[in-house]
C-alpha cells in the first residue's frame, strides 16, 4: 500500500489555512535541503497561515531562526544550521521542527523540553516493510498535532480574545519565572518563545517504550541542549 499524502489530508480535513501568505515560486530554492520538498510545495501551493481559529500555525522557519540558534548553538550533536522551525499551536505549549536528517522535533517551549523522533531508527510502514519517507514524515508530524483537542487554546480565545497573526497565548511573567494560569497573555512570537529559551536550556527527553500504567511510554531526561551554561 503507498504511503499516505499527510499533506493532501490536512487540506481535505482541514482546508487552506487562514491569513495565509504563500511562498513565491521562486523563492522556494532557499528553503531546499532544509526541509522536505512536500512541506515547500505546501507553503507555495497554500501558504503559511493559521488553523482552527489560531489554534495551529505552520510558519516560515526563517523567522524562527533566531530561535533556534538561542536553543541549539554549542550543542555536540544538534546543530542549528540543519534544524528549521515549521509550526506552533497558539497557547504557546508545542512547537515542531524538522531536522534536515529525515526527523521531526517537537519542543515544549513552556517547560523547556526538546523530544525528538527517528534520530537512529527510522519507522517503517509495517504493511510494506518500507521505510517512511521524509515527505510522508514531516506531513504527520504536522497532522499529528493539528487535529489534537485542546481546551486550553479555547478558554483563554473566550478570555483574551482572538489571536493575531504572530501572536500566542503566553506567559507574563514566563512559567520559568514562576509564571501562572493567571498571567496569561497575547503575546509575539518568534520573541516571546526567544526570551523564554534565553532564560532556561532546554532540556532533550526521549519517549520510553511502553509499560505498566504507561500504555504510551514516558518522557525520559537525556542532557542538556545547547552550550553549557
Amino acid at each position: 500500500m503507498a504511503e499516505k499524502d499527510m499533506f493532501a489530508m490536512i487540506v481535505e480535513r482541514f482546508g487552506e489555512p487562514q491569513n495565509a501568505r504563500r511562498l513565491a515560486p521562486d523563492e522556494a530554492a532557499r528553503y531546499r535541503g532544509r526541509v522536505p520538498e512536500a512541506l515547500i510545495t505546501f507553503w507555495v501551493e497554500h501558504g503559511w497561515g493559521s488553523y482552527r481559529d489560531g489554534y495551529f500555525w505552520i510558519c516560515d522557519p526563517v523567522r524562527f531562526d533566531p530561535l533556534v540558534r538561542t536553543i541549539f548553538t554549542g550543542d555536540p550533536e544538534l546543530r542549528p544550521e540543519d534544524i528549521s522551525m515549521v509550526a506552533y499551536t497558539g497557547e504557546g505549549e508545542t512547537a515542531l521542527m524538522w531536522h534536515r536528517e529525515k526527523y521531526g522535533m517537537t519542543a515544549f517551549p513552556h517547560s523547556s523540553e526538546l523530544g525528538v523522533g527517528y534520530a537512529t531508527d527510522e519507522p517503517i510502514d509495517t504493511e510494506t516493510n518500507i521505510k517512511y519517507s521524509q515527505n510522508f514524515l514531516a506531513g504527520a508530524l504536522l497532522y499529528g498535532i493539528l487535529q489534537d483537542e485542546d481546551e486550553d487554546f479555547y478558554d483563554m480565545k473566550q478570555i483574551l480574545g482572538s489571536l493575531s497573526d504572530g501572536e500566542v497565548y503566553g506567559y507574563v511573567p514566563a512559567r520559568q519565572l514562576g509564571g501562572s494560569e493567571d498571567d496569561r497573555q497575547r503575546v509575539r512570537v518568534p520573541e516571546y518563545f526567544d526570551i523564554i529559551a534565553q532564560l532556561t536550556p532546554y532540556r532533550l527527553v526521549e519517549q520510553t517504550s511502553p509499560e505498566p500504567g504507561y500504555p504510551y511510554g514516558r518522557f525520559r531526561d537525556v542532557r542538556q541542549i545547547g552550550r553549557p551554561r
